[in-house]
């Protein structure tokens, strides 16, 4: 498990949960960024009938087919049909990765912040 593969913070003006990814994950990590995001996003929904997730991946290397397929598993039932994830990218094979994954209806992906960012706050529940 690597201690910083990750980082939660929640932007509470905003409404929005900001994930950072930082590098390779492995399957504790997943598994660790599962459980610290999961419950933040309940308490979200909780709050405002909605959860806004940005998750900010312009750090991150590509991970592994097995870790992007679980990643993507876990993103399925962890995210509701009213919820928004923005996915902020750089670099080419990272997006490509992504956009191989995209199943909600409100995800999307940025490789700009400021747009990421009105995208998000335009969702509501």
């Amino acid at each position: 498990m690597t201690a910083d593969a990750f980082r939660i913070e929640c932007e509470r003006d905003l409404r929005i949960v900001r994930a950072s990814v930082f590098s390779h994950w492995s399957e504790a990590d997943l598994e660790r960024y599962v459980q610290t995001v999961d419950p933040i996003l309940k308490k979200q929904r909780g709050r405002h009938g909605v959860a806004r997730l940005l998750v900010d991946r312009r750090l991150a290397p590509v991970q592994s087919q097995a870790i992007h397929e679980k990643l993507r598993t876990a993103a399925l039932l962890y995210l509701h049909p009213k919820d928004a994830l923005a996915l902020l990218v750089d670099k080419a094979l990272v997006r490509l990765q992504l956009k191989r994954g995209i199943g909600q209806a409100r995800t999307e992906l940025f490789t700009e912040e400021p747009a990421a960012m009105e995208w998000l706050l335009a969702h509501v529940a």
